[in-house]
């Protein structure tokens, strides 16, 4: 990676995401319920009167991944039916409006995690860290969590002020590395940031006074990438003395747009967290995307626990003299060891009765993947994290979800199945 080359955009603003109109809504509600109306009659006509006899299988084989089709899209909706903002509040003064026991100040973990990131991404992530307002009677603890022992990053820690974490082995990735140090802090509230992640000093003033209600286990904000190509300008036909180039200019913005080389990676995730996310608050049932997110700790330590207690039931069951051994071996994970670690423990969360909040505004920026193969290992990621959790841990079949954050989920799943659904 170029040393820095992140520096040439310190300039960018990040972008405003004002709420849609009532207008606006409306409007997306009509044509919604037009497309249900429309939906429900092509496939009442193509199940009762279009199947061919003479090739039933087939018939019904097209019809069949027809309606899954329409049924993705009742479950789109349904998770993008309308916007549902938390109403934002001043951060607690106090530990007892923040419903924290015991007197003295707030104290908040910043956690920085690194493993092969360059010193030099993590020295300005810190250095952002290190510019957070601290609201009225709020103490902030900078932390670097290095799974990658790399040289160099203790000497940044020391230099900043922040403890520095290393580990023996890399057991749970990220989320045993989240563990580790939360095993050796103790923050009323955790911060979580990517080695990218640097934090715009309002962060805590912006997101703290969600935790006003009791029953907020954490806050996610926006992803945003301030390093993608904005792009240049299209070539396109001048119409100032030709009508039909006017036209054909009008028709190429209209479709193409007027830059090229924006985003060729497509790494902007402006419409997942604008769009879906920021829809799903409105049920408290948006997930952990992980940077730039803040965890209320007791909400992960009861979670955590609670779990750890069943595991270790379930696995010293008939050699109740081994239980003490069989505990030490259980490792306490307060994020969930897997590849999508935020997602599950999202959903453990939720299943506990504990509340989601997404904040619209962006108070972080990031790099985006630098390659083509980077943005594939990310998605794939996801999508493979996400294929997990369906099979094996899926929260659609266990109870403690409302129905409501059930859609949601379900939604984020089928996503992720249309391909079997629609093969190229």
């Amino acid at each position: 990676m170029q040393k820095d080359y992140f520096v040439a955009f310190e300039h960018r603003q990040p972008p405003q995401f004002p709420g849609l109109t009532k207008l606006d809504e409306a409007v997306w509600h009509i044509a919604a319920g037009l497309t249900i109306g429309l939906g429900i009659w092509y496939l009442s006509w193509r199940w009762l009167y279009s199947l061919n006899d003479d090739a039933l299988i087939f018939a019904v084989a097209v019809a069949g991944a027809e309606t899954a089709a329409f049924l993705g899209t009742l479950l789109f909706f349904f998770d993008i039916w309308r916007e549902g903002d938390t109403p934002q509040k001043s951060p607690p003064k106090s530990r007892s409006a923040a419903h924290l026991s015991e007197l003295g100040r707030l104290t908040i973990d910043v956690f920085v995690t690194t493993y092969d990131e360059g010193v030099e991404v993590v020295e300005h992530s810190m250095q952002d860290a290190a510019k957070l307002h601290a609201p009225e009677n709020t103490d902030i603890k900078l932390h670097i969590l290095d799974d990658g022992k790399q040289s160099g990053m203790h000497d940044l820690a020391k230099r900043l002020g922040a403890t520095y974490h290393i580990r023996l082995n890399n057991i749970g990735f990220k989320a045993g590395n989240i563990a580790a140090a939360m095993r050796r802090s103790n923050g009323d509230f955790v911060v979580i940031c990517d080695a990218d992640c640097r934090l715009y000093p309002s962060f805590l003033e912006n997101t703290l006074g969600y935790f006003r209600d009791q029953n907020v286990a954490w806050v996610q904000t926006p992803h945003w990438f301030y390093d993608v190509p904005a792009g240049r300008d299209r070539a396109l036909p001048s119409g100032k003395k030709r009508p039909l180039r006017g036209i054909l200019r009008g028709t190429l913005a209209l479709f193409l747009g007027r830059k090229s080389g924006t985003d060729p990676f497509m790494a902007d995730p402006s419409v997942f967290f604008d769009i879906i996310q920021r829809r799903r608050n409105r049920n408290h049932a948006s997930f952990c995307c992980g940077a730039a997110s803040i965890h209320r700790r007791e909400a992960i330590m009861e979670e955590a626990l609670s779990r750890w207690g069943s595991d270790a039931q379930k696995t010293s069951a008939g050699a109740s003299e081994q239980v003490t051994p069989i505990c030490r071996l259980i490792a306490l994970q307060p994020f969930r060891y897997h590849v999508s670690e935020d997602i599950l423990t999202s959903i453990d969360l939720h299943k506990k009765g504990w509340k989601s909040v997404y904040h619209p505004k962006v108070e972080a920026r990031m790099l985006s993947p630098l390659s083509a193969h980077a943005w594939a290992t990310q998605n794939l990621k996801y999508a493979g994290g996400t294929f997990d959790i369906m099979l094996r841990h899926n929260p659609l079949f266990s109870s403690g979800l409302n129905w409501r954050t059930k859609l949601h989920y379900a939604a984020t799943f089928y996503s992720y199945l249309t391909f079997l659904i629609f093969p190229h």
